[in-house]
């Protein structure tokens, strides 16, 4: 393991701590992606940084945050955009430049770090190669079919993860008009943007059955079941695309699964059945882990306590559910070789 210094991720985490990144462009798959790199001083590693599905894109502040931490703390980091992801849309085609992007990087050997949703991609993505060396994976699913039926249909589930996957599938599936659907795109940016409730004058504008239709939706009401079923229906063919379980067998990468246990938006049983399947996982559930929350997530992992036991304890053979340090996982899969 290189020289990290682990104390100082733990210390520059919480606050984003760490070098300004510079803009640039990155070629890959025949697009030019937006990119963020942010250098160490003296770097040791290399990362990628992948974002999940965020409004801010590159700019979310839980991934500039952690961008910060592990340059200041040895690593050179790239974090490309994924446009359909920063569009809230759930698409094959950023699977395909996550696939383009590992090729692109290959003789660098990235680590690679992704949470929720990006985290199915990089592990479908790194199947079968021998140059991504380790994955981090924070909050991600096995089967993404099953994480999106729990997001649509379990009672008391996260009404942002479900008005997303409404937006993303109910339209073609259900017949839904243009009103409908821009009170989707107004509620989900407001949720996003932490911004003044535009939604409610596009709400305002909903005839009755639109309305009904909405209020189900965002309440998670019994009846969302039928409308889950045909949004299902019609969604299969991309969900499976984006499948990672799989191919978990041939991930030859060192992989870690960051998950808190009580996650409304994807469940820690997906992590916990990857981490049966993976050849080479560690296992993390943390209470200081929360899928929706920008400001509590990456704070937790920067602020667990028993970073010199916890890294004993990531190093047995053994999966386990114990209450770890984050960082120490992170820091050891992303830079050892």
């Amino acid at each position: 393991m290189p020289a990290f210094a682990a104390a100082r991720f733990l210390a520059c985490a919480p606050l984003g701590i760490g070098p300004a990144p510079v803009a640039c462009t990155v070629r890959a798959g025949g697009e030019s992606l937006r990119c963020l790199r942010y250098e160490a001083r003296r770097p040791v590693a290399n990362v990628l940084v992948l974002h999940g599905l965020s409004l801010q894109g590159i700019h979310d502040v839980r991934m500039d945050r952690v961008c910060r931490a592990l340059a200041a703390s040895g690593c050179r980091v790239w974090a490309p955009e994924l446009p359909d992801a920063a569009a809230l849309r759930v698409t094959l085609a950023d699977r395909d430049r996550v696939s383009a992007l590992l090729d692109r990087f290959s003789e660098l050997a990235p680590g690679v770090f992704a949470p929720s949703f990006s985290a199915a991609l990089a592990l479908r993505c790194a199947a079968g190669r021998r140059d991504v060396p380790a994955l981090c994976l924070v909050g991600g699913g096995a089967d993404v079919l099953r994480t999106v039926r729990h997001a649509l249909e379990a009672p008391g589930g996260d009404p942002y993860g479900r008005m997303l996957l409404f937006r993303n599938f109910a339209p073609r599936a259900l017949g839904w008009g243009t009103e409908l659907v821009e009170a989707f795109d107004a509620w989900l940016a407001d949720a996003s943007l932490r911004r003044a409730p535009r939604f409610l004058q596009a709400r305002s504008r909903l005839g009755d059955v639109d309305r009904d239709t909405f209020d189900v939706v965002l309440r998670g009401e019994p009846s969302i079941a039928r409308l889950g079923g045909a949004v299902l229906a019609d969604a299969s063919g991309v969900l499976h695309g984006l499948d990672a379980l799989p191919h978990a067998s041939r991930v030859h990468a060192k992989v870690v699964l960051l998950h808190g246990p009580d996650d409304r938006v994807i469940p820690a049983s997906e992590s916990i059945e990857l981490a049966r399947r993976l050849p080479a996982a560690r296992l993390c559930l943390t209470p200081l882990l929360d899928h929706g929350d920008t400001r509590i997530s990456l704070r937790g992992l920067a602020s667990l306590p028993g970073l010199h036991g916890a890294l004993t304890q990531w190093r047995s053979e053994e999966h386990t559910s114990e209450l770890q340090s984050p960082d120490h996982l992170v820091c050891r899969l992303l830079l050892e070789k």
